[in-house]
């Protein structure tokens, strides 16, 4: 078995004449024009012609890239299977069709399932969104957790299920910021977080190598960039995971690691700690302001939304939340249950804004139902009070953004219903405390 990097979390993984593609993002930046990629290869039309599957781990657009995916060619849309986890909604399939991929295939969660006769996958959804994906073969097992957040516990059922692991594929640095002003603080408790989760995946899924990626990024816009000088280098990771004693291997741009005859050197080290020494050298950009009464329709609109999907008592618990706009110098107060956004302050903030939130940014977070964990994961929002408020703010419109309606007309329809009975079944609770608590750990003051 063969693994190539191609890009930021997209991996080519060879079993024999079986090619498996993962999360392609090769052109256009991410969330909002606000990530940028640091390297990424071009794929040939020889080498394309080779690949009979794309795993997709899930929705964000730096693993579900609709400007890559769309500029696939037409011959090649035909030709690739798409590989998905099972959800309560067929709506990334019929995107893919409508840009022109016919063959799909939704993978059964937390069971092995068989691509061909010699080649297994295994798909692990987490929380509401993301997923992992294990492929064996010719007795070799990788796992590609990607940037899912895995427990203990986690492991312990993939370990049941999948069996021991030879590599894993892991995420290794910063992929957004649940927003507090004392970022400084923050941090690098978050990072170190990061890290410390590396090694614990690695030891619990009791691996022999790890290849740090789906952090091959850097915050792009000039009120993200801030994000840039808090991220773990891979001279950081290396250090770190060679201090317990585990190995690591960083793969440069088209580089191909075999399994059979793994090769560790330091030269993917090296390219991408040049890279990284550079970021502050980078190309940043601004985005352009947008009118308040813009700001105004897209949060009617988005809180319309929320009504036609959710019940009336879960959305009146939701307290009002100010937002102080800095290019526009102005606070405003968004009400879900009042239905309105509006002006409070004209002249700057008021001192106690609860969020701080640049205009396009934050009329973005209206408009697209994955607006709001854009902004997180974007990094561009500051948070001073009530964070309750903006994270339930914030989960309503993943969930809508899911298709996760939970008012008692949609529960009614079954998919969605059988979809969360399936999740809990296998872990959903547990996952969702998991990240909650280690939330809470990392930004208590």
């Amino acid at each position: 078995m063969n693994i190539e990097l191609i890009s930021h979390a997209s991996i080519l993984i060879t079993c024999g004449d079986t090619k498996i593609l993962t999360d392609p993002w090769y052109q256009s930046k991410a969330f909002n024009d606000s990530w940028t990629l640091l390297a990424t290869k071009e794929l040939s039309e020889s080498e394309l012609r080779g690949i009979e599957y794309i795993w997709i781990s899930h929705e964000h657009p730096d693993h579900f890239n609709v400007p890559t995916l769309r500029a696939f060619p037409d011959w090649f849309k035909k030709q690739v299977t798409i590989l998905f986890q099972t959800k309560n909604s067929e709506k990334l399939f019929t995107a893919m069709k409508n840009w022109g991929f016919e063959k799909f295939q939704s993978l059964p969660n937390q069971r092995l399932f068989s691509l061909t006769s010699s080649v297994q996958v295994y798909c692990y959804p987490t929380h509401l969104g993301d997923s992992c994906l294990g492929v064996r073969y010719n007795g070799q097992n990788v796992f590609n957790i990607n940037d899912a957040e895995l427990g203990a516990e986690d492991c312990q059922k993939i370990l049941q299920d999948f069996g021991d692991v030879d590599v894993i594929t892991n995420q290794f640095s910063l992929a957004g910021y649940l927003g507090f002003a004392n970022y400084s603080e923050i941090l690098p408790k978050v990072a170190e977080d990061k890290l410390e989760r590396l090694a614990n995946n690695h030891q619990h899924l009791q691996a022999n190598l790890t290849i740090p990626f789906a952090s091959f990024v850097y915050f792009s816009t000039v009120d993200n960039q801030f994000m840039n000088q808090y991220a773990n280098t891979p001279e950081t990771v290396t250090r770190y995971m060679a201090q317990k004693h585990l190995k690591t291997h960083f793969m440069e741009i088209g580089e191909v690691f075999d399994l059979e005859h793994p090769e560790l050197h330091d030269r993917g080290l090296n390219y991408w700690q040049d890279i990284f020494r550079g970021i502050d050298t980078l190309e940043y950009s601004e985005s352009p302001v947008i009118d308040f009464e813009k700001i105004e329709t897209a949060a009617n609109d988005f809180t319309q939304k929320l009504y036609t999907h959710y019940p009336r008592p879960l959305l009146w618990l939701i307290g009002p939340l100010t937002i102080f706009i800095p290019d526009l110098n102005l606070t405003v107060r968004y009400s879900v249950k009042e239905k309105n956004c509006r002006i409070v302050f004209k002249q700057g903030a008021t001192g106690d804004a609860d969020l701080i939130v640049y205009s396009q940014p934050l009329w973005y977070g209206f408009k697209f139902n994955w607006g709001f964990e854009t902004l997180a994961v974007s990094s561009r929002i500051l948070v001073n009070q009530n964070y309750f408020r903006w994270k339930v703010v914030k989960n309503l419109s993943i969930l809508m953004n899911q298709e996760i309606y939970l008012k008692l007309s949609h529960l009614r329809k079954g998919a969605t219903l059988n979809y969360l009975t399936e999740r809990l079944s296998n872990g959903l609770a547990k996952q969702i405390l998991f990240k909650s608590l280690s939330n809470l750990k990392l930004h208590r003051s």
